[in-house]
């Protein structure tokens, strides 16, 4: 065997390993582009009209001040009864039912929230429900006061909220999204990770 054939041979087998890798490293985001639907299809609402304001919830000059104390608050009857079940089902969409765009998100964002079961950035953009749950409940409103912004402008989103142009206080940070299923408890739905 010649110098050249034996460089030869050594080119294929390293062009041959590349382009395994390649393939493998491929292989999931094409699926994720072309074979996965792009949105929950069987659960969809309207867009609510433009401009829209959340409705508001105003909290108590002592409830500001427990969760500024405690770090805590705990608020019962926020959510309508409709808007927490479409909280259940968005959940559990989002974990039965892979799409483009959460799938994607594991390409998109850094490794370390890749251990989460489900994970996906910006959900309210693939499913209507949670989008309902994040404009039409007042969960806008009581983190603004939380906060201490949007006083003289009403805010449309949480996006809004932390968008606000200010410096948060403590204990406040947006977050990614990940979920897991849901769990009923007797007093509504308990969630691991807020909206």
């Amino acid at each position: 065997m010649t110098i050249v054939s034996l460089v030869s041979t050594i080119l294929v087998v390293v062009a041959s390993i590349l382009a395994t890798v390649c393939a493998a490293l491929l292989a999931p985001i094409i699926y994720n582009l072309y074979a996965l639907p792009t949105h929950f299809a069987e659960h969809t609402s309207s867009h609510p009209a433009s401009p829209y304001t959340a409705p508001r919830y105003d909290l108590s000059p002592n409830e500001i001040n427990a969760f500024r104390r405690d770090g805590l608050l705990v608020l019962r009857d926020v959510m309508p009864a409709n808007l927490v079940e479409k909280l259940v089902v968005a959940g559990d969409d989002l974990m039965d039912i892979p799409v483009r765009h959460c799938e994607m998100t594991k390409f998109t964002t850094p490794p370390i929230f890749h251990g989460y079961e489900r994970y996906c950035g910006r959900a309210s953009l693939v499913h209507d429900y949670l989008r309902d749950v994040a404009l039409t409940s007042p969960l806008t409103h009581v983190a603004a006061q939380l906060i201490g912004v949007g006083k003289d402008e009403p805010l449309r989103s949480l996006a809004d909220v932390f968008m606000a142009g200010i410096d948060l206080p403590r204990r406040w940070h947006s977050d990614y999204l990940a979920f897991q299923k849901a769990s009923k408890t007797r007093d509504g739905v308990g969630c691991r990770d807020g909206l």
